[in-house]
């Protein structure tokens, strides 16, 4: 069984592979350090974009006044003509992304970028980096 997976997964060519993206994604969107987004949120003039899955949420929480788009649905709720469109993120000034460890938050903003949304960063080493450096919670 294992020797037919391995054979079917040979076969496939992908274009580009998930390293590939985040290299790009990295030359694209500017890291936001833990230190530099929790003084950003003391001033209080920007968005933070949680794109964690619901479960990975509930039991840990999230940065206060994040806007929860998550990864699963981003692109739905950036489009402006789908009916559950979140035009906070497109009216904020550079909001920042965020997911678990980075990796998604990354490339979320690079989307969010190919959308349209102006200066769309990602907060280097996500929700965990935050916690561990005591940023606020909720």
């Amino acid at each position: 069984m294992m020797t037919q997976k391995k054979q079917r997964w040979e076969k496939i060519q992908m274009t580009k592979a998930l390293k590939s993206l985040s290299e790009e994604a990295s030359k694209d969107v500017e890291q936001v350090s833990t230190k530099e987004a929790l003084s950003l949120f003391k001033e209080g003039n920007t968005v933070f974009v949680d794109v964690r899955e619901d479960h990975e949420r509930a039991g840990s929480g999230t940065i206060p006044g994040a806007v929860h788009l998550p990864r699963s649905l981003l692109e739905w709720k950036l489009d402006c003509g789908d009916p559950n469109h979140r035009p906070e993120v497109f009216d904020a000034v550079r909001p920042i992304f965020f997911c678990g460890g980075g990796g998604r938050g990354l490339l979320s903003a690079k989307l969010a970028q190919e959308m349209g949304v102006t200066g769309a960063r990602n907060l280097n080493g996500g929700f965990r980096a935050w916690v561990s450096f005591d940023g606020p919670l909720v």
